[in-house]
């Protein structure tokens, strides 16, 4: 059985409230393949980011996504040598 370590991290988007926790897992078997605490500390980032792409999706509604592209439809109409 793999024995983990865990690191709690937020997401530091700048808005007040909203913000939940998440937990990294760590393998203790990667900490023992670095050899110094610069290394350690790298791993951790790694592993934060790696879960924060894998994790965080952003989202959106359907309804703004179309009136952008209604809105880009226009332009290039407009401005049809652009």
């Amino acid at each position: 059985m793999k024995q983990t370590v865990n690191i709690d991290w937020e997401v530091s988007d700048g808005y007040c409230g909203g913000s939940r926790p998440h937990t990294t897992k760590i393998d203790q078997s990667e900490l023992m393949d670095r050899d110094t605490e610069d290394e350690v500390r790298e791993l951790i980032s790694e592993c934060i980011q790696d879960h924060f792409e894998q994790e965080v999706l952003p989202s959106w509604e359907q309804k703004d996504e179309d009136a952008i592209v209604e809105l880009w439809r226009t332009l290039r109409e407009e401005n049809p040598d652009n």
